[in-house]
């Protein structure tokens, strides 16, 4: 009797669609097919996997074009440099506003009386060059009688009259305009973006031999309620009034 032999073939009629063939448990497979498959689930695998990791990146970056979209929407707050001329405001607060909307902004200060100077805590009247008379909407009003009243922080001051700014000086470095005159510029910049300004030699104090010292400016209406003064050159403040800024 021959010896038995498992029905694996390999001899020269061998089907080549069953090369490998052991038939285990009654079914035949080859091994071909098990290799292919296999191959094909690996495959499948690593494009599974590609997709995965795709997505995920895709997913990740709108994520993130998202939230920038909605940051640049979303924000609205004045830059630490910007004055807004037509409307009176230095970082979004100003004429008309009240002390607590000024808090907000800046922080709360002691307000200061009429015997304390206008100007910002930290800076000079004279050496920023402000204006020599800031008129103010309190007519009338006696010394002392607490109408006129001065928020003063390091390099910005805000005038008041009956708890309401009505003018306001920023000796900020950069602090810059909304036609982009800044403190810091060359005063001819101020002349050529403000035609309607007049510039000048702005007195003060008194001088030696009789020399009357000034500095230069360029000040003048924008429009109704509306005066702007650049003290110095180069600028070391811009000036905001509802009342006539003069020398």
């Amino acid at each position: 009797m021959a010896a038995f032999r498992p029905e694996t073939s390999f001899g020269r009629n061998r089907d080549p669609d069953r090369v490998g063939c052991s038939r285990v448990g009654g079914r035949c497979r080859a091994i071909r097919d098990v290799v292919e498959a296999e191959g094909a689930t690996e495959r499948h695998v690593e494009v599974r996997s590609s997709l995965t990791v795709g997505s995920q990146f895709v997913r990740r970056l709108s994520l993130i074009v998202i939230f920038l979209a909605l940051a640049g929407c979303g924000s609205t707050a004045p830059s630490h440099t910007s004055i807004d001329e037509k409307r009176g405001t230095y970082r979004g607060v100003g004429i008309g506003d009240r002390p607590e909307q000024i808090f907000h902004v800046f922080g709360r200060k002691p307000i200061s009386g009429t015997a304390e100077p206008v100007s910002p805590l930290k800076d000079d009247f004279v050496d920023i060059g402000g204006a020599t008379v800031i008129s103010s909407p309190c007519k009338g009003s006696l010394p002392g009688a607490g109408r006129v009243t001065t928020l003063r922080y390091d390099h910005v001051s805000f005038l008041l009259c009956d708890d309401h700014v009505y003018a306001l000086i920023v000796a900020v470095d950069n602090a810059r305009t909304r036609r982009g005159v800044a403190v810091g510029d060359d005063l001819a910049e101020a002349r050529q973006s403000y035609a309607a300004l007049s510039c000048g030699k702005a007195p003060y104090g008194e001088g030696l031999l009789g020399e009357q010292p000034s500095y230069p400016y360029c000040g003048g209406k924008l429009r109704a309620a509306r005066w702007l003064w650049f003290g110095r050159d180069p600028i070391r403040s811009i000036t905001i009034s509802t009342g006539r800024l003069r020398t």
